[in-house]
This record gives structure tokens, sequence and C-alpha cells, in this order.
């Protein structure tokens, strides 16, 4: 094409469209379309990662398969697998929910771009954090802190604060005034029972605040073994371990 040409250079050379054959031309168009869709995914996917652990709301769509949510979230399509649903909730089409974005990917595989996939989630304890720092004024300004959550999705959460400020009752500030903030929360999650326990670093007084309202006799503690003996009436077990 050049007789001149050098390694490095670059050798150009026109080619008349109207030559091209129909099956080559169509070969070009499908990888303009294919490279457009690639960087249209790349960029929901860059939105959506720096997104991984904040509260969304989206419209339940339809169920992809017997255990998969679809979950419509305006630009892109959400998922909620099995596990990170609340069992007993029900959904029909259109229905808006909240949820957590737990996790956000482009899946690939050896042979093809499974393309993005943003999973919700309703189960996680996360959820419940956000929920809280979303209802309660004082957690969200860091007044009030949560130390930790455990979380049996539609059974039961427990949820460890403490204050930053002396004059900051936690507990206090997450119940609101006649139980109108945890209520909002509670409803949120189904009616799912919330235990707000006040942290401690005196692991006696820790564990009586976690098994209340039962009234322990004795707690013994083995700091060694990070183990604990707790002794509560017969008729305040099942209200100590959390049966009841």
């Amino acid at each position: 094409i050049d007789p001149n040409a050098e390694i490095g250079g670059t050798v150009q050379f026109k080619e008349k469209p109207i030559e091209l054959s129909r099956i080559v031309s169509n070969q070009a168009r499908q990888m303009v379309f294919q490279k457009l869709k690639e960087m249209e995914r790349e960029l929901l996917y860059n939105e959506y990662k720096v997104k991984e652990g904040e509260l969304t709301h989206g419209y339940f769509q339809r169920w992809i398969n017997k255990d998969t949510m679809s979950i419509d979230l305006g630009k892109v399509e959400g998922v909620m697998p099995k596990k990170e649903q609340n069992p007993g909730e029900k959904y029909k089409a259109g229905d808006r929910l909240k949820a957590i974005i737990s996790r956000v990917e482009l899946r690939k595989d050896k042979f093809r771009d499974t393309g993005l996939v943003i999973t919700l989630s309703r189960a996680s304890g996360d959820f419940v954090k956000k929920l809280f720092e979303m209802e309660i004024p004082e957690i969200y300004d860091g007044l009030v802190q949560i130390v930790d959550i455990a979380r049996l999705p539609s059974v039961r959460t427990k949820i460890v604060v403490r204050g930053t400020r002396s004059d900051i009752d936690p507990v206090g500030a997450c119940v609101g005034m006649k139980g109108v903030r945890i209520q909002s929360i509670v409803r949120e999650l189904g009616n799912e029972r919330i235990d707000i326990i006040q942290y401690s670093d005196n692991p006696s007084e820790f564990i009586t605040n976690a098994i209340s309202p039962a009234k322990p006799v004795e707690v013994r503690v083995d700091h060694d073994n990070r183990e604990a003996l707790v002794i509560v009436p017969d008729d305040s077990l099942s209200l100590a371990i959390g049966s009841s």
C-alpha cells in the first residue's frame, strides 16, 4: 500500500462503502451498537457502585424465577434473591418498596458478558441500620451511635446503641415520643420486633441491658474465656433468652 511505510507508523487507505457487502455492513453496525451498550453499562456501573450500602426505593416488577424478585429502580433493574428478602412479605406488580443496595457488579464468564447486576436486600442488618439513620435525627447527626445489630428477618432485631454525650438517652431517642419513631421502622419491617439495647463497657451491665425486661438475679462474667453465666427467675427464663 505504501512502500515508504515504517514500523510504528500509520498507513491510510480509503474504502468505498458501496463496495462493502451487506454482511460486512451489518457486522460493522452490530459492533457499533455493542460498543455503545458496553459504554452505557459501564456508566451505570460507575453510578451505582458508589451507592453500595445506601438506601434506595423501587417498584416490584415480576418474579424472575420462583425465588428472585425484579425491582425497577428507574434507570436500571435490580434483583432481590430469596436470602435477601423478608420472609412472609407479599408483593404485586407496581408495589413500592425500600431496600439497601448490597452489591453492584459487572458479571462476566468465559464466553459472554452477562451485564450489570444490582443486588438489593431487605433482610440484612445494614438495611435496619439505614432505616434508623433515616428516621432518627440523633443517629444521623452522630449524637447516638449504632454499635452492633443482630437480626432474624421478619422475627426479631436486636440493636445496640450508645450516646456520644452524657445528656443524650440513646434508647429514648430511638423510641421517640410514645414510640412514634420506632413504630415507623417496625411498620416498614412488617411488624418485626425490635429490641433497643443500651451499650455499656461493663459486661455485667451490658448483659443486664441485653436481656431486659427480664431481671437477672446474678451475672457471672468469665473475662478470660469470654463467657458469662446469667441466673434469672424461672418465670423469666423465656423472656431472658428471647423466645417470647
